[in-house]
């Protein structure tokens, strides 16, 4: 059984395979409760619609620290905005 998209392409797109796991099954988790809360049939598996997604460039990985920053820069405007 070969894995379709290959582990070699999908490693282009998140360079560690620790965390490709980690994205593509928050991805799945997220595609299958949405299927679910929808009431659709999923044509394929949620791995394997995740697994596109992230070859597709549909996945977006954000660092930790650019994350904490955009909170950061977040908390602050509401800070400003409530004391106006």
């Amino acid at each position: 059984m070969m894995l379709a998209p290959s582990m070699k392409d999908l490693l282009t797109h998140i360079d560690n395979r620790y965390m490709l796991v980690n994205i593509a099954a928050k991805r799945a988790r997220d595609i299958a409760t949405s299927a679910e809360e929808r009431e659709v049939s999923l044509t394929e598996k949620p791995v394997t619609l995740a697994l596109n997604d992230i070859i597709d460039g549909k996945v977006e990985v954000i660092p930790a620290d650019v994350v904490a920053a955009m909170a950061e820069d977040a908390a602050a405007e509401n800070f400003t905005a409530e004391n106006a």
